[in-house]
Parts: C-alpha cells; sequence; structure tokens
C-alpha cells in the first residue's frame, strides 16, 4: 500500500491503489474493484468487514461483533463490524427492538440519529481507506452517456420507447421500439443492455441516471420480465435510487405508544 503525504491524504486518501474505474460490493463482505493501467482493466476480488456507526452500545456488547470507540465528541462515535453482513444487521435489529421496545425488522426504518449505514461500495471504500480514479486523468476513462424517451413518466403504464446512446468511442446511436407492445420495449432494452455491455463503460453518464432512467428502466425490465444486465458483475441487479424518502421511523411510534401503555397500565393499577 502506497502511503498519501499528508495534505493530499483529504483529497485521495491514505492508500493511494491507483486507477479504480468501478466497484461492485454486497452487504456479506464481498467486493470486486475494476482498475485501469495504462489503458488495460484489471479486476480484484477483496473482502471487507461489513460496519456502521452506532450512538450507543446498548444490547450490541454480548452479540457476536467488534467495536471500538472514534475520537471525538460526535454522537456517531460507536464503530462496530462483523465478519459478514448478516452476523451485523442481526445483532443491530436485535439491539435496536430492544432499545426503543418494539419489532424493528429493516435497518432501513431506523432514521440517522442512532445509525449510519453506508452502501455496501462506501463501506469498502472507508474500511479500505481507497478512492477512485487515482493517477486517472479524464480521457482515460471509458465513458458513456444514454437517455431514454418513455411515453409517460409512471413505469406501471408508461412504456420506453426511444433510446439515445452514446458510446465511449464518440459515435451516436438512436435505438427506437418497432411497436407499441411488451415485445418491441423488450426488445428494445435488451439492445440497450447488449451496448453497454460490449462498450463495457466505466463511468455511465446522465442528467438524471439514478432519480429518474435506472428506476424506469429497473421496473419495467421487471414488468417485461427481463433480466437488465447494464454493470459489469452479470449477477448483480440495479441498485436501489440513491434517493431516499422521508419517513416516520416505526421505533418512534413504538416508543410513543410504549409509554402511553404504561401510564394507562399505572392508572387501572391506581383505581
Amino acid at each position: 500500500m502506497a502511503i498519501a503525504p499528508a495534505n493530499d491524504e483529504w483529497l485521495w486518501s491514505r492508500d493511494q491503489t491507483p486507477g479504480i474505474v468501478s466497484l461492485w460490493a454486497d452487504g456479506s463482505g464481498r467486493a470486486c474493484a475494476w482498475r485501469r493501467v495504462r489503458g488495460a482493466l484489471h479486476s480484484e476480488r477483496v473482502r471487507y468487514r461489513p460496519w456502521v456507526l452506532v450512538d450507543s452500545l446498548d444490547h450490541l456488547l454480548e452479540a457476536n461483533v467488534r467495536w471500538h470507540e472514534l475520537e471525538g465528541h460526535g454522537a456517531l462515535r460507536f464503530h462496530v463490524s462483523a465478519d459478514d453482513g448478516r452476523t451485523l444487521t442481526s445483532a443491530l435489529l436485535a439491539a435496536a427492538s430492544a432499545r426503543f421496545d418494539c419489532a424493528i425488522s429493516d435497518l432501513g426504518d431506523l432514521d440517522k440519529t442512532p445509525l449510519l449505514n453506508l452502501s455496501p461500495q462506501e463501506q469498502y471504500l472507508v474500511a479500505s481507506d481507497r478512492t477512485y480514479f487515482g493517477g486517472l486523468v479524464f480521457e482515460d476513462l471509458r465513458r458513456l452517456q444514454f437517455d431514454i424517451e418513455t411515453t409517460g413518466l409512471d413505469p406501471k403504464h408508461s412504456r420506453v420507447f426511444l433510446i439515445a446512446l452514446r458510446d465511449p468511442e464518440g459515435p451516436v446511436h438512436s435505438l427506437e421500439a418497432t411497436g407499441d407492445d411488451d415485445r418491441s420495449e423488450g426488445v428494445l432494452l435488451c439492445t440497450l443492455a447488449a451496448a453497454i455491455q460490449e462498450a463495457d463503460p466505466d463511468v455511465i453518464e446522465q442528467h438524471n441516471l439514478h432519480g429518474f432512467d435506472l428506476p424506469f428502466l429497473e421496473r419495467r425490465a421487471r414488468t417485461l420480465g427481463l433480466q437488465l444486465q447494464l454493470g459489469r458483475v452479470p449477477s448483480a441487479s440495479l441498485r436501489p435510487t440513491a434517493i431516499r424518502q422521508i419517513r416516520t421511523p416505526p421505533w418512534a411510534t413504538c416508543r410513543i405508544q410504549s409509554r402511553s401503555q404504561r401510564h394507562r397500565e399505572r392508572n387501572r393499577v391506581s383505581a
């Protein structure tokens, strides 16, 4: 591992492994990094320990996890990790259920106050102290752009009928459905996936990729019964959009209900 000079650590991190252009990771602790070195693409499979930051170790001390306290006075001061994501998730759900006195079955039901749970890719990068694009210039990347045109904004009822695509070498292609039916749209989506697989880009660029196009494509592919492979891992599905919805976490309701119930019970005893 090459150590970065102190004045470069904030920008490029301490591990200056060059040329990382793409990354796949999952919650089990597996990761694969692709590096572009002198124009050639290399891949390496590695493991990492899934981790989270929490504000309390309540009900976690007996779990099969490791933890240490971070420096400083921030609320999320405890770093908790496990050998695999399933073990970590089980420990966190059990601790949260005990702490908030109600059953919690999904880490997404916890807001950011008691927990910071990054995506698997971000967890790997932080744990390994690596970063993207070290030692590369803009022209070193294989960049692809595409844009979809749809008959409406709701993928439940609307279709993709036209796709513009610019491959890394520069040519622009127009892909169009030949009809207004499931088969025509399915052929169009498969043609897009095949074109992206053939181009093998390091980066896919688009104005609203995660906010509209990817979620729309994922829903239409699911509706049509297609496996839409746009990345370098055949078994990987499209990642959920990074846009987070604001919702009231169930533990907040449970905690309020629990206090109300205890108040009623005390009143019944007094009576």
